[in-house]
């Protein structure tokens, strides 16, 4: 592949595809500054708490917990995020991840009925991973009417090529030739 935020590595039996997020860089410096601030207020808050001087300062606090929360995350998945899509031992595998951390969803191979590029390019909700789990340039369709979105932000030829590089591991069961893509 053209891309460096695409990586794929596979063998007979097996294949991994790794997609690198794409970094919004005013984001990332945006965040940085924004939780800077955010944590400067939050410490204030917590003193405010221990002092005795807010009595509302605890309902402040839990929404202040929760800006921290999602502010890190978004910052930690535009810096260290990737998407990492398997098939190994008959199970397609789909996971986000940032730092090792993530989730994943999985079924199995001989549910998959196709694969396909779905439009050009998806956007990320704020560059979050918990935005839209639609999001993504590459839909697999199960047999169970699921469908697992990936490639956020993908631009068309690397969409293409991982579409291209996964369905013969994922249609070869089913005898199914792999989509026409292009």
């Amino acid at each position: 592949m053209a891309s460096q935020r695409v990586n794929i590595t596979k063998d007979r039996r097996e294949i991994s595809i790794t997609i690198k997020v794409r970094t919004n860089w005013f984001l990332v410096f945006f965040l940085l500054v924004w939780l800077t601030g955010w944590t400067i207020g939050g410490r204030a808050l917590i003193k405010g708490l221990m002092t005795g001087t807010g009595r509302f300062l605890f309902l402040w606090l839990c929404a202040w917990a929760v800006g921290e929360v999602v502010a890190t995350v978004t910052w930690l998945w535009n810096v260290f995020g990737r998407e990492v899509i398997s098939v190994r031992d008959h199970l397609f595998i789909y996971r986000r991840e940032v730092l090792g951390f993530g989730w994943t969803r999985s079924c199995p191979v001989q549910e998959v009925v196709d694969v396909r590029v779905t439009g050009y390019p998806s956007r990320s909700v704020l560059g979050s991973p918990y935005g839209n789990p639609r999001n993504g340039t590459v839909a697999v369709d199960t047999t169970s009417g699921e469908t697992y979105f990936f490639g956020i932000n993908l631009g068309e030829g690397d969409a293409l090529e991982a579409a291209k590089e996964l369905a013969p591991y994922l249609l070869h069961e089913i005898n199914t030739p792999p989509p026409a893509f292009g």
